[in-house]
């Protein structure tokens, strides 16, 4: 596979209306989408100021066949669009499409959308924070996704743009934090001239941390497999687990890297019982 993510979109998705130029600016307020729930199945990531939405659910209430986005932020082009993704057999495939209410615009493979930078440079142990690039279906330009060290929580994922300048931000809640109604986790646009962009986004940012969460679990259960600790490592293992069980009781939002199992919002309900028909609908 090449080292950068092929030009699959010649030119964006024909949008609704143009972004609003004469009134884009750079944003000293960024978009911070708060992620209420911290799942990566199910979830409300709602603007701190009020300007937009996107909820994440269960596709076909089946979170592991795949997941469904759906929201806007205002003055955004983008106008009444869901992206689908839908999981492969294996880790790091799957398809992911874009629709509007009267027809499926886009379908592809997920390995060729969102495609590994240079992957014979990564194994079992690092492919689960590979750096990811991608074309945008919005403005067919390049953005990368790049993964920073654990103790880099205020920027845990970061997207680029060709020139290196940063877009967007996954940021995980600090231990030290007080309790919020939400995760405290967030993905943060940080200037206005990127808000139309923030479907794209949020879907990116949820399918590689999906990604990352799959690959850790399959190496952990390669690792029970084949037996690897002696007992003594066992035993210094099971004193961390519980230790860490304890500090994760005290703060449960501490990761929301795993957390995938906080229960749906009234909302998020409302809006789980159109998937069937909105899909049906939009495929026919």
């Amino acid at each position: 596979m090449a080292s950068s993510s092929p030009k699959i979109f010649s030119r964006p998705i024909p949008l609704p209306r143009l972004p609003p130029e004469d009134t884009v600016t750079v944003n000293p307020i960024p978009l911070i989408l708060e992620d209420m729930q911290g799942s990566l199945s199910r979830t409300r990531l709602q603007d701190y100021d009020h300007r937009g939405y996107f909820s994440v659910v269960p596709w076909q209430q089946d979170q592991y066949r795949g997941i469904r986005i759906k929201g806007d932020i205002q003055s955004s082009p983008v106008g009444n669009r869901a992206v689908f993704v839908e999981w492969g057999e294996e880790i790091g495939e799957g398809t992911i499409s874009v629709e509007n209410p009267d027809e499926l615009e886009l379908e592809v493979d997920l390995a060729k959308y969102l495609a590994v930078v240079d992957p014979d440079t990564y194994n079992p142990q690092t492919i689960a924070t590979a750096t990811r690039k991608f074309t945008s279906f919005l403005d067919a330009n390049e953005y990368t996704w790049r993964y920073h060290p654990p103790e880099n929580l205020e920027m845990q994922w970061e997207c680029v743009d060709s020139e290196g300048s940063t877009v967007a931000y996954y940021s995980l809640k600090l231990p030290n934090e007080p309790e919020y109604l939400s995760s405290g986790c967030s993905l943060t646009v940080v200037n206005q001239e990127h808000d139309f962009l923030a479907l794209e986004l949020v879907a990116t940012c949820w399918v590689i941390r999906t990604f990352q969460k799959q690959y850790r679990e399959a190496a952990e259960a390669a690792r029970r497999a084949n037996g690897v600790q002696d007992d003594e490592e066992e035993e210094e293992e099971s004193e961390e687990a519980i230790a860490k069980a304890k500090l994760a009781w005290e703060n449960r939002w501490a990761d929301c890297e795993d957390s995938d199992e906080s229960p749906p919002s009234s909302e998020d309900e409302q809006e789980e019982g159109d998937v069937d028909v909105e899909r049906e609908h939009t495929t026919n």
